[in-house]
This record gives structure tokens, C-alpha cells and sequence, in this order.
């Protein structure tokens, strides 16, 4: 019984620790004309909830949700429609 419960308890100790690590998603907006940064752009998920907005150096950071449909958003700029598992570290 002393095993059992060691490989219980390291078992269930292992699947805390794995699911407790949050992937984070972040990147920079650039403004594909002058190549500057993009401040106060509003990131939106599918159900239009701002999930994140760039900060005055075009960076945004976020809790990385699996298969979103995400809408980066500025009064003035066209919008970008990406999925989240297509954000890499630039949107233009």
C-alpha cells in the first residue's frame, strides 16, 4: 500500500504541475507602410471580447486559448482576421 500511494500521489503531483504552466502569446503590430509600431490595437476574440491591447511600443501579450479566431482591431487600419495557432512574433 506504501507504493501505491507514493505513485498516486507523484502521479497526481506531475498532472498538477503540467496543467498549472499557461502558454502566453505575444507579438508586435507594425504598420506595414511605415514599418512603426501600432499603438492601442485592440485584440478580439470570436465572440468580439478585447482579450488584449498593444501597448504604445505595439506589443500585446495574452493567455494562449486553443483554436481562436482572433481580430486585431484600430479605428483607421484595415482589420487582420488570424487563428491563434498562426500568430508569430509580427502582425502586419
Amino acid at each position: 500500500m506504501g507504493f501505491r500511494f507514493k505513485l498516486l500521489t507523484m502521479a497526481l503531483l506531475i498532472s498538477a504541475i503540467v496543467n498549472s504552466q499557461e502558454s502566453i502569446v505575444s507579438g508586435k503590430v507594425i504598420d506595414a507602410k511605415t514599418n512603426k509600431p501600432i499603438d492601442y490595437v485592440y485584440v478580439l476574440d470570436s465572440l468580439n471580447k478585447v482579450v488584449s491591447i498593444t501597448n504604445e511600443f505595439g506589443f500585446f501579450k495574452f493567455k494562449k486559448q486553443y483554436n481562436k479566431n482572433l481580430k486585431f482591431f484600430k479605428y483607421g487600419y484595415f482589420e487582420r482576421n488570424k487563428l491563434i495557432n498562426e500568430i508569430k512574433d509580427t502582425i502586419f
